[in-house]
């Protein structure tokens, strides 16, 4: 499974926060954490491109504007609503300095689980 699929597969299964008490209803709107998830890295053909030996590598547009500002781009040029713009902005490092909203941040940490287990397996496939 691709690493979208799987971030998808994170963010889509696992119950989502409730209100602790009355009839607030969920916290989250699981529509827009999917949207999100999906939408999060449409700005990467963008922001890498393949060397002369084919190898990825961040190309010159992407050294100017990384992928969630020029996904940001493409997703409201087609019209996505504001509060999925929201996580692809600050999926990544981003927004950090930024209030997240709940959907945000739970695909941020997502990402970021997905991100490093990834790291590690590379490191591992490489020492063999």
């Amino acid at each position: 499974m691709n690493h979208c699929g799987k971030r998808l597969r994170r963010c889509g299964t696992k119950p989502l926060p409730q209100a602790a008490a009355g009839k607030a209803g969920p916290l989250t709107n699981r529509d827009n954490l999917i949207a999100g998830a999906l939408l999060a890295d449409v700005g990467k053909p963008l922001e890498y491109d393949k060397d002369p030996s084919g190898k990825v590598i961040q190309g010159k547009f992407g050294q100017q504007l990384r992928h969630p500002f020029s996904g940001v781009a493409l997703a409201h040029k087609n019209g996505i609503p504001g509060e999925i713009l929201h996580i692809i902005a600050t999926h990544s490092h981003e927004g950090d300095n930024v209030e997240r909203s709940i959907e945000s941040i739970i695909f941020h940490h997502a990402d970021f689980v997905d991100f490093d287990i990834a790291k590690v397996l590379g490191k591992r496939a490489a020492k063999k």
